[in-house]
């Protein structure tokens, strides 16, 4: 594992997204670029603590990687690679699922139903991570579930990955990709002529 140094930041220019770190034990300033920054949320602060890794840039400049705020764990390039993934599997289900909706094979209401699930679903994640650190009242799991169940599964993966919450906690992660594989052969079966009437019953006796 790479060594993990610490300094301060000593400038930074927020329009050109780069500055220079003041290392703990001396020597030359280190070149940080935001993008070498875990946290893209908000820019480092002069006098700022910061973690890094020491490496060098194309023209074999010393440069900060993988530079952390003081406090902030830094993730593995496995989680990273992983969140990314699942962000990656959510959008390509929802451009297919838009793809079969313009070649009129599924009707337009079941992409809104996907997408606006998906919308209140991560909502719902962020509100229920919010309330755990808090200690104010949670989102029952159940609730969770039923969301993924009913088509908000793309918007509570991404969830997952991007706030880093019930992700790890295999419970739960189990009922989860069950509540996907329904979901699933629900989405499949509603995509045959029997579903697809069926549907179009339910939506002319809703409305």
């Amino acid at each position: 594992m790479a060594v993990r140094r610490k300094g301060k930041i000593k400038t930074w220019n927020e329009g050109k997204g780069y500055g220079f770190i003041i290392p703990e034990s001396g020597g030359k300033d280190i070149f940080l670029h935001i993008k070498s920054v875990q946290s893209r949320g908000r820019v480092p602060k002069l006098g700022e603590t910061i973690a890094y890794t020491l490496s060098k840039d194309k023209q074999n400049r010393l440069c900060a990687i993988d530079a952390t705020y003081d406090g902030e764990k830094l993730k593995s390039k496995k989680k990273q690679r992983s969140g990314f993934l699942a962000i990656l599997i959510s959008s390509l289900f929802l451009i297919g699922l838009g793809v079969y909706v313009l070649a009129g094979e599924l009707p337009v209401s079941i992409l809104f139903l996907y997408l606006s699930l998906s919308f209140i679903t991560l909502l719902t994640y962020l509100k229920d991570k919010s309330a755990a650190k808090n200690g104010d009242w949670r989102t029952p799991e159940s609730t969770l579930h039923l969301l993924a169940l009913l088509g908000g599964w793309p918007g509570a993966l991404s969830a997952q990955a991007i706030f880093r919450h019930k992700s790890k906690k295999t419970g739960f992660r189990v009922v989860f990709f069950v509540t996907v594989i329904v979901n699933l052969v629900m989405l499949a079966w509603i995509s045959t002529p029997d579903g697809l009437l069926v549907l179009n019953e339910f939506i002319n006796f809703q409305f």
